[in-house]
């Protein structure tokens, strides 16, 4: 078993569409917890259904999954390996320097069961939803701190219900017996925007507030708008599992090194990265 699985939120986003998606994509990432070769020999019904802690049904349909999805499997005879979750593009650095990265969720590792990496792959989109909203909208004003997000937007970036967001939000919500929960969620807020509508008053809302939608009350002429509700990514454990992450790190520092090495009559304060600290 690995210490921490590196899971890139690109992969999280492309399954995240479809019931069918998300259990294929589950399947992977259970079988790359389980074993540390990414594989799963000898294959058979009963094996996925021990392996995975579901019915007969089910694993004979991630069987399945497994043999049409050869971007996240490969099979050969009744064997299933997981292929690799890292993105192969090369990028470039301003230096010119070439790397390979992905922005991943760090799952720790864990004996995990297949419906427990299902509701995961929601938790953690959910989760870097509200984190990414929160960089964007960084404030000073406690009263502004959080993620302003409404149902709708979470539903589309995590793929499902917008009552289930309802019901895991609230869970991720609920302090545990140390007090201590992984978000926090303010409900959404329903304010006055103008008494009266009209081209001074619609101006005056949108110095004061930034926005620019409102909703018309035809009884009185009055307008409101609504405030969504409002998201804190909390524990720090959590945000700390959310990392950049370089795959061919170690080849750079390896080639860095060597370079050092190859021009030890050199000072080392004239190399570029000890050039720095000068």
């Amino acid at each position: 078993m690995i210490d921490n699985l590196n899971i890139p939120i690109r992969i999280l986003k492309e399954y995240k569409h479809s019931k069918a998606s998300k259990e294929c994509l589950a399947f992977a990432i259970l079988l790359k917890t389980k074993y540390g070769d990414s594989s799963i020999k000898n294959v058979t019904t009963q094996k996925v259904m021990n392996v995975c802690h579901v019915s007969f049904a089910k694993a004979k349909r991630l069987i399945e999954y497994a043999k049409s999805d050869n971007k996240l499997f490969t099979v050969v005879e009744n064997k299933i390996t997981v292929n690799t979750f890292k993105d192969k593009e090369l990028k470039y650095n301003r230096k010119g320097q070439s790397f390979m990265s992905d922005y991943c969720y760090k799952l720790p590792a864990k004996d995990y069961t297949f419906k427990e990496i299902y509701k995961l792959i929601t938790i953690i989109l959910i989760e870097n939803t509200i984190n990414a909203s929160e960089r964007k909208s960084l404030s000073t004003d406690v009263k502004k701190c959080g993620a302003e997000i409404t149902q709708k937007q979470m539903a589309n970036s995590t793929g499902v219900s917008r009552s289930y967001i309802s019901k895991i939000t609230k869970t991720l919500a609920k302090e545990d017996n140390e007090g201590i929960s992984i978000i926090t969620k303010n409900k959404a807020e329903i304010k006055l925007a103008m008494k009266t509508v009209n081209k001074d008053t619609i101006i005056e809302f949108k110095k004061n507030t930034g926005r620019s939608k409102f909703i018309y009350n035809k009884k009185d002429g009055s307008a409101f708008y609504v405030i969504a509700c409002r998201y804190n990514l909390v524990c720090r454990t959590e945000t700390d599992k959310f990392k950049h992450v370089i795959y061919n790190q170690w080849n750079r520092i390896k080639s860095f090194s060597k370079s050092l090495k190859e021009s030890a009559s050199a000072s080392i304060m004239d190399t570029e990265l000890m050039g720095a600290y000068c």
